[in-house]
């Protein structure tokens, strides 16, 4: 039991310094980036707000997942911005004033939000699909069998109700009495 407390310490300090690894070079990059174009180095800077601050407030199951989604899905929406800030520095105040870029990468972060929050459903609603499929596949194959070997192979010649092994006969599969 102590042992268990023990690794799950180990596991957090490790997850917590890969969080701090990713955040120092996020803020080495911003500060090399602003030693050549303080412009873009400050665009970024406020663009990347969505992502510092689910790294700082955020935790629970796959917080690095998560946090590497929103950084990219931000990252993302940053780059056409900071090529046209890179390109025209001198208009830096003037596109600003627009609000345009810092809505639309914010956007960005809020599709990485939204695909933490909503791709588990997704996920969930594919995958349900697919089993469903399967099972009807499964159902198909069953009854082409019962068909060909006849009923007596299935329970001792009942089609309906439980079989061996624990699996209930969907109505669509019943064979009519002979």
């Amino acid at each position: 039991m102590a042992a268990s407390r023990k690794n799950a310490g180990v596991r957090m300090t490790r997850k917590q310094s890969t969080k701090q690894t990713l955040l120092t070079g996020i803020g080495v990059a911003l500060a090399v980036l602003a030693l050549v174009e303080w412009q873009v180095a400050l665009f970024a800077t406020i663009g990347l707000l969505p992502t510092f601050v689910l790294a700082f407030t955020g935790a629970g199951a796959h917080m690095m997942l998560k946090l590497q989604i929103v950084m990219f899905c931000n990252i993302t929406a940053i780059l056409p911005f900071a090529a046209q800030f890179w390109s025209r520095p001198s208009e830096f105040g003037s596109i600003l004033d627009q609000l345009y870029p810092i809505i639309m990468v914010y956007m960005g972060a809020a599709v990485g939000y939204g695909l933490i929050f909503a791709g588990p459903i997704v996920a969930a609603m594919v995958l349900q699909a697919l089993s469903q499929d399967r099972v009807r596949g499964l159902a198909k194959k069953r009854q082409a069998l019962i068909d060909r070997w006849g009923g007596e192979v299935v329970s001792g010649g009942t089609v309906s109700g439980a079989e061996p092994g624990g699996m209930v006969t969907p109505p669509s599969a019943k064979l009519p009495e002979k």
